[in-house]
């Protein structure tokens, strides 16, 4: 495996638990403090939209915790498997950006539900459906 960038703050609990389990799995990687690499850091935040750390920068691609792993061993795993796909850029995009409006479709599917019910309990109508 190819050495890794891992974005990391001062006093980040699960920034030291993911470097804890990389050492453990002998996953090589460099420690980009945000303080220490300021301009770096804001350009991945404003490429993302978030700030959270831990990130990880592995073969042009960026895990960010909670986004694309719950653990770091999740994480481990989602590396060791991990080949940067041979893809247009524009057609990986538009791709993800499809199973975006379809999740977002079905979350609000399941919340006109909720609705629904709460409503139906209350002696309401049902709410306008999407």
């Amino acid at each position: 495996m190819e050495k890794l960038r891992i974005y990391t703050q001062e006093n980040c609990k699960y920034c030291e638990q993911v470097k804890s389990v990389f050492k453990e799995n002998n996953i090589d990687f460099i420690e980009m403090s945000t303080k220490k690499y300021p301009k770096e850091w804001k350009k991945i935040m404003y490429m993302s939209t978030m700030g959270i750390t831990p990130t990880i920068l592995y073969k042009d691609f960026y895990f960010i915790a909670n986004r694309d792993f719950q653990t770091p061993e999740q994480l481990v795993e989602i590396l060791k498997d991990f080949e940067k796909p041979d893809v247009d850029n524009s057609i990986l995009v538009l791709e993800r950006t499809k199973t975006l409006n379809y999740n977002i479709m079905l979350a609000l599917q399941n919340l006109n539900e909720v609705i629904n019910k709460i409503n139906n309990k209350l002696g309401g109508q049902d709410a306008p459906r999407f």
